[in-house]
């Protein structure tokens, strides 16, 4: 039995990059409902802070929509999409450091688990090649 081989024209991805890929999709995700969350409760009155709910919901989407376009870009190999990703990896990290220490919650231990997950996958080699490899890419572009 062979291993299947990409189409012509195409690269493999390595597994790291496709399990970051989702990762981040699912960071993205996770953003997009917390902001519906809030301008649910928004909209029951369940908030006394209209603005900061606004504010809140606003940013949780568009770091939503910046973590989606940065996975899609890591998946096509582009450089730039590193940054953005390590970003929010160390500062996604060091809330939920800051949520364990004050609650215990498993959630914050969940939050910060897949950090630090995330942000080792962004660093391994093939995912690193990847990104940095001046060859053309399958959509003829350099980096």
């Amino acid at each position: 039995m062979s291993t299947p081989r990409p189409a012509p024209g195409r690269t493999a991805r390595p597994w790291t990059l496709r399990c970051l890929v989702w990762g981040i999709l699912l960071e993205a995700l996770g953003l997009a409902v917390g902001a519906v969350v809030v301008l649910v409760e928004l909209a029951r009155g369940d908030s006394d802070a209209v603005g900061t709910s606004v504010a809140l919901a606003v940013l949780a989407l568009a770091l939503g929509a910046l973590l989606a376009a940065a996975g899609r870009a890591l998946h096509a190999g582009a450089r730039w999409s590193r940054a953005p990703i390590a970003t929010w990896q160390i500062l996604q990290a060091l809330v939920g450091v800051t949520w364990w220490q004050g609650t215990r919650s498993p959630w914050a231990g969940l939050l910060v688990l897949l950090s630090v997950a995330l942000l080792v996958l962004l660093m391994v080699p093939s995912v690193v090649a990847l990104t940095t490899d001046r060859a053309p890419r399958d959509d003829g572009s350099e980096t």
